[in-house]
């Protein structure tokens, strides 16, 4: 691993900071409006907007102060620490540059906290709990004017500690309550995450590191910045006549008949109102005879499915897309993992999904309402998880109400922790006490998210505070629940959970399946509501 280059402000940068270790991916504001603005000025949506997945603009950089989206040609991202020397000494630099090109350029800050950094990550997330205020652009500049302030003072670190990182939210004017909160939850950590994961896939190995539309580009002065942008501004958008028009092709959704919800996913108009223009939507019902031959021929799994027939390779913007989609015979499938891709930017484009050929392993389960009921509602959470909480104080009390006490459903709990050791360790926790009663493990369940949860792997979840917790637990046999949480008796249950739902690509939690039909998130239980109402009608 390199030395960390301590070069003072306004010296010329020598070197990046390095890191061997790996992470994962993320979730920012949406830029469909820079998209549109981008393709007014004739460059290649997808380009930005699907090569470079995960986009999310720093700040307000259009020159004039305002909240708007830059509208630049050319897309600089700098892969950043806010405690590396060396992104402090890049930061004047950065700045000049923004000023001199604003509406030329689109700038996009991009976390990569280094781990030998020890503020680095929850300085990362501070900036997104900032960002929730509107204020990302301030906070950003307020931590980089720390950094250079602490390195040029000789001090070892500058000062960003939490009770630091809450103080200058302050200083900024920031609702301290709401700062706080959003600071200790660590609920930005995964946001912070998927912007590591995205520059190890690139390759980064160090701090700053910046792709100037999308081609890494290593920077040693100003002058550097402005000649490759004017490079870049300068060379053709592409190669194709942008003037000509796409020929006309059809892109096919099939549809779920059963299944209103699903239905409503919002990519036919992204990409009609895109990349796509000339596409001409032909909807077919899975059960008509089109969509059976459909989902027959082509394998499709996952409904609604999304088909552009063969012509789609003559529209201007294909190549920027076509590596993503599965071509099948003369059909190109676009697949779910890129319309996750693109949700995690554009706002969601789907709330449900029919999933044709999953199965949940129900064995050994936690349930209440009635095993034979024809809906199956499954529930994968992880004790650590906030949204979680959400879920289980606003939601399933309602399920409950309508339509577990009434048998109606058959409602099972599934583990998925994910979010580190303590969330394995409360799994087990939770299979322990599931082995004295069912009756035991809902009330732990309840326990945990609604009156015990805290800070994720802040240490509220370690076997020695569980133990305590569960002092509570009316009829819960202490020895026997202690004995069986010490052995881990039950890991290697919470561990083939966990491994089911990576097995289907992943996903975050709270994920329910309702029958095959899958939907990630907190929703409002009206959204459950209407899925289930229209599974029991489905089965009669």
């Amino acid at each position: 691993m390199a030395e960390e280059n301590e070069t003072k402000p306004n010296e010329q940068p020598q070197g990046t900071h390095h890191d061997g270790h790996k992470r994962q991916e993320k979730k920012g504001t949406n830029p469909w409006l820079v998209v549109s603005s981008l393709l007014a000025v004739a460059v290649i949506i997808l380009v930005v907007y699907l090569v470079m997945v995960q986009i999310k603009p720093v700040v307000p950089d259009n020159g004039n102060g305002n909240n708007g989206a830059s509208t630049g040609k050319v897309l600089v991202e700098e892969f950043s620490d806010f405690q590396c020397p060396a992104c402090g000494n890049y930061f004047p630099l950065v700045e000049q540059f923004r000023k001199d090109y604003a509406g030329k350029i689109t700038f996009v800050y991009r976390h990569y906290p280094l781990s030998y950094h020890q503020f680095a990550q929850k300085s990362a997330e501070a900036s997104e709990c900032a960002r929730d205020q509107g204020k990302f652009e301030e906070y950003y500049k307020r931590l980089f004017e720390e950094s250079i302030r602490a390195y040029g003072a000789g001090e070892k670190e500058p000062k960003l500690a939490v009770p630091d990182l809450k103080a200058y939210a302050k200083q900024l004017g920031l609702d301290s309550a709401k700062f706080d909160s959003c600071l200790d939850s660590g609920r930005k950590a995964s946001e912070v995450q998927t912007d590591r994961t995205e520059g190890t896939k690139r390759g980064v190995g160090g701090t700053p590191t910046f792709y100037f539309n999308g081609t890494e580009f290593s920077p040693q002065s100003i002058q550097d910045f402005k000649d490759e942008t004017d490079r870049l501004l300068a060379k053709p958008s592409g190669a194709t006549d942008t003037n000509s028009p796409d020929p006309e092709f059809n892109m096919i959704e099939i549809d779920d008949d059963s299944c209103t919800v699903c239905n409503q996913n919002r990519l036919p108009l992204l990409l009609a109102s895109g990349p796509f223009p000339s596409a001409k939507l032909v909807k077919y019902g899975a059960d008509s005879a089109e969509g059976k031959k459909f989902i027959s021929d082509y394998n499709l799994d996952t409904l609604p499915a999304f088909l552009l027939d063969k012509r789609a390779e003559g529209a201007k913007n294909f190549a920027q897309i076509g590596s993503y989609l599965q071509k099948k015979g003369g059909y190109y499938v676009f697949p779910y993992s890129l319309m996750d891709q693109i949700s995690s930017q554009a706002g969601p484009l789907y709330t449900a999904r029919r999933m044709l050929s999953v199965s949940v392993p129900l064995e050994g389960a936690p349930m209440l309402g009635n095993a034979n009921a024809k809906v199956k509602f499954i529930a994968f959470e992880d004790y650590q998880c906030p949204f979680c909480k959400r879920y289980e104080g606003e939601t399933t009390p309602k399920l409950k109400e309508n339509y577990i006490d009434s048998n109606k459903i058959a409602y099972y709990f599934k583990d998925y922790q994910f979010l580190g050791p303590d969330s394995t360790t409360a799994g087990n926790a939770g299979q322990c006490a599931y082995e004295q009663g069912n009756g035991l493990f809902w009330q732990f369940v309840s326990m945990m998210y609604l009156s015990k949860q805290g800070p994720e792997n802040g240490g509220w979840a370690s076997e020695s505070n569980i133990k305590t917790y569960v002092k509570d637990l009316n009829g819960l046999d202490q020895n026997k629940f202690g004995e069986c949480l010490s052995s881990k008796k039950y890991s290697d249950k919470v561990s083939a959970s966990l491994a089911f739902g990576q097995s289907l690509g992943g996903f975050g939690t709270p994920t329910l399946f309702i029958n095959n039909i899958q939907v990630q998130g907190a929703h409002p239980y009206d959204t459950f509501k209407k899925i289930i109402d229209d599974e029991l009608a489905a089965r009669g």
